[in-house]
């Protein structure tokens, strides 16, 4: 499952619906679950993989444009993060920070970030 489904908000995942069985997404539907259907080729790019950083603001990757559309369609503040060379070894944005050992960002860590590349 991994890759394919993520939770996303209360009663509200991410997920790759071609790639999972009919079974489970009724399942996953009938426990009161809303999805976000992301394409098959997005979720093969980690589209799926995505992190949480509350107040309905998600780190998500930039190789999943119409993941990242849905998600803003829903209210939800997208931070686009170019993994692409990390995603060439089966890295996601969630693993990356565990392999390095550093500690998940918070919002106010991607808005500092954000001010020293876009100063105004």
């Amino acid at each position: 499952m991994d890759g394919l489904v993520a939770p996303l908000a209360e009663n509200l995942l991410v997920a790759c619906c071609d790639a999972i069985e009919p079974w489970l997404l009724d399942w996953i539907k009938e426990r009161g679950f809303e999805i976000v259907d992301v394409s098959y080729a997005e979720a093969r790019n980690l589209g799926v993989n995505l992190m949480m950083l509350g107040d309905d603001k998600v780190v998500a990757m930039t190789g999943s444009p119409q993941a990242c559309q849905k998600m803003r369609a829903l209210g939800f503040e997208v931070h686009e993060v170019d993994m692409s060379m990390f995603t060439l070894g089966v890295c996601a944005v969630g693993t990356f920070f565990e392999f390095f050992e550093l500690s998940t960002p918070t919002y106010a860590d991607f808005q500092r970030q954000n001010l020293r590349s876009n100063p105004t």
